[in-house]
């Protein structure tokens, strides 16, 4: 696996990191939509919310990986031809914004953990 971007390309791990996100993200937000389809307290609507929380905490988790990746990955490749300055300048603004929205979010959700009694993740339990 490609860890170094290069002038033209980006690093393997960043593209595949990006597209799970995406892909995390998109479940993250059908998962607590589709739980308002089941009536409260039913199994499949807690069952909707406990993906809710698992997924949320892995993209957590690899928002962290993601920025140790750009770090190891080096200089961005070079948009050819070279974009308006306000245009790179907009860019910028708006991948720290989704940062931030990413690291805002978690809260909520580290919240609403800590009433759950037992919450199992893969291997593990997480206990509020």
């Amino acid at each position: 696996m490609n860890f170094k971007n290069t002038t033209t390309h980006y690093n393997t791990l960043s593209i595949s990191l990006h597209w799970l996100m995406l892909i995390l993200i998109v479940t993250v937000y059908g998962s607590i939509e589709l739980r308002e389809l089941f009536e409260k307290g039913t199994e499949t609507r807690d069952a909707f919310k406990m993906w809710h929380f698992m997924l949320g905490l892995s993209v957590l988790v690899l928002v962290s990986v993601r920025l140790v990746a750009r770090v190891v990955g080096g200089a961005e490749p070079a948009i050819k031809p070279e974009p308006a300055k306000w245009q790179n300048t907009l860019a910028k603004y708006v991948h720290l914004a989704l940062y931030v929205f990413k690291e805002i979010n978690k809260t909520p959700t580290l919240k609403e953990i800590n009433k759950t009694p037992t919450l199992n993740f893969a291997l593990f339990e997480v206990r509020g």
